[in-house]
């Protein structure tokens, strides 16, 4: 086995020599890695110049988490469901419905809308049986056309995944109004007996009895009305601000060209950079090869 004899310290100094030379050349063509930044920068920014304008609306929706119908335990359904709000605006129907309101082609639609539902700050997602913040986003070249096409698809979502809400809503309020109404009407009748009570005067003490009796139960039957109107009025509540999805945040469009026209110029810069110094590095070793080129 053969060895280098010469020292490591002839070595180093070679490997110096070497990185030396590398710098001078690349300090005695110093113009060619700024030309390439600038040429790159200049050709970055012509490659934006045929694009399109891209802009990006998003909406935030919120599912709602149903209840049983007595308000304490939660129930699974499609609210509960990350993936529902991803089927429903890539439907079809959910599309030509965004294309008629918001005036954008079906197929401008179609590949430009996503959803990501918003993970929880504990656990960094969004799993099954959480309720969690989707926001629908939806990227186009006309902003106000995609802004209406966002908010229609998140509507359409709230609407999709509030039937069950809806009919607590509904039959909350019903059951209100006929606890006003029965509350007024044993309001009336509490005041004609108490009038009844403080008028008579030729009234025998067993009928006054009766009509305290019947103030007494009506008292009893308002309280109690009066208690299942506070817990109506609750439930109501609670269907309207937890159980039924909404839209939290509605849609508005935001130009997303000027980030690529960013990372364009950079990316050019770069490779306008390392074309430079490479020719930088071979300039002079071509220039050797073509000075000793015989001439004919």
């Amino acid at each position: 086995m053969s060895r280098d004899p010469r020292p490591a310290s002839d070595t180093e100094g070679e490997q110096e020599v070497d990185f030396s030379r590398y710098w001078n050349a690349i300090l005695a063509r110093l113009w060619l890695p700024l030309a390439g930044i600038a040429i790159g920068i200049g050709l970055g920014y012509l490659s934006t110049l045929g694009g399109h304008t891209v802009y990006q609306a998003e909406a935030v929706v919120y599912l709602g988490q149903p209840l049983a119908p007595n308000g304490a335990a939660p129930l699974q359904s499609l609210a509960t469901n990350p993936s529902t709000t991803r089927e429903i605006v890539r439907s079809a129907s959910a599309l030509r419905q965004a294309s008629r309101v918001s005036g954008l082609p079906f197929s401008n639609l179609r590949g430009h809308v996503s959803t990501v539902a918003v993970a929880n700050a504990a656990s960094k997602k969004s799993a099954t049986g959480a309720t969690p913040l989707v926001r629908i986003r939806v990227t186009g070249a006309a902003p106000r056309k995609v802004a209406l096409a966002a908010n229609a698809l998140a509507d359409r979502v709230v609407h999709s995944v509030s039937g069950y809400a809806d009919l607590k809503i509904s039959s909350f309020t019903a059951q209100l109004a006929a606890l006003d109404k029965a509350l007024a009407s044993i309001d009336a009748r509490l005041r004609a007996v108490t009038a009844e009570i403080s008028s008579a005067r030729n009234v025998s003490d067993t009928e006054k009895l009766i009509l305290a009796t019947d103030a007494d139960i009506l008292g009893q039957r308002q309280a109690s009305l009066v208690d299942q109107r506070t817990t109506t009025q609750q439930l109501l509540f609670v269907a309207k601000a937890v159980e039924r999805a909404r839209v939290v945040t509605r849609a508005s469009a935001v130009n997303t060209t000027a980030r690529s026209i960013r990372s364009s110029l950079l990316v050019g810069a770069l490779i306008g950079l390392v074309l430079g110094l490479i020719a930088a590095l071979a300039w002079d070793p071509l220039a050797a090869r073509v000075g000793r080129r015989p001439r004919g």
